[in-house]
């Protein structure tokens, strides 16, 4: 698969396709993915064509959110812990959702940046899936299932909130907020960068 060149090479992960990793077993393309490099091209491969966003986007996006490392980064391991610290307690998907005060006035959702694409907990259910889900499924799962979460975000962002909208603008959104986007926020270094490797993927188009 060549995505798992592209997750292997230097400047991406190539510890990943070193270490053999184990993951459990993932069910991948009519057969079983079980070390992680496998489960993560897999899981990559099958969330773009469930989604329709592209795969050399979607795959540059996880390169430039987490080198590919199943939990985000390599000081992290995608277990219950992980899980507990990321949720913040929150449970399903609850409306309205729980925010934390912060700094002079500030405050933010509840729950941090979760798997490969870091995506939020409140990201999941806004297109219908449940982060605290993960508690119940092995590792593989977890990086299948956050992998997916990401992808229908970037498809809802494309396709919902901003239609006609460029992947160029959705990539904005979901790294400042759509909110924050609409009201003229961008972040062209997250951006540029995530199109640059795209531009490099032409492989996997």
């Amino acid at each position: 698969m060549r995505i798992r060149d592209r997750i292997a090479e230097q400047g991406a992960n190539p510890f990943l396709a070193a270490s053999g990793q184990p993951c459990g077993e993932v069910p991948c393309l009519g057969g079983v993915a079980k070390d992680c490099l496998s489960v993560m091209a897999c899981s990559l491969l099958q969330a773009s064509r469930s989604t329709s966003v592209p795969l050399p986007i979607l795959v540059a996006q996880t390169k430039k959110e987490s080198h590919f490392w199943p939990a985000g980064s390599n000081e992290d391991t995608f277990g219950v812990p992980y899980l507990q610290e990321k949720l913040e307690g929150v449970e399903g998907c609850p409306n309205p959702w729980p925010v934390v005060r912060v700094g002079r006035g500030g405050s933010r959702q509840k729950g941090w940046p979760i798997g490969p694409l870091q995506t939020k907990p409140a990201a999941f259910c806004q297109v219908g899936m449940k982060a605290s889900d993960l508690y119940d499924v092995p590792i593989g799962e977890r990086i299948r299932l956050s992998i997916l979460a990401g992808a229908k975000y970037m498809a809802w962002l494309k396709n919902k909130r901003l239609p006609g909208r460029s992947w160029a603008d959705c990539l904005h959104a979901y790294n400042v907020g759509p909110g924050a986007f609409e009201n003229g926020s961008r972040n062209h270094d997250y951006v540029n960068e995530i199109l640059a490797d795209a531009a490099r993927y032409t492989e996997l188009a």
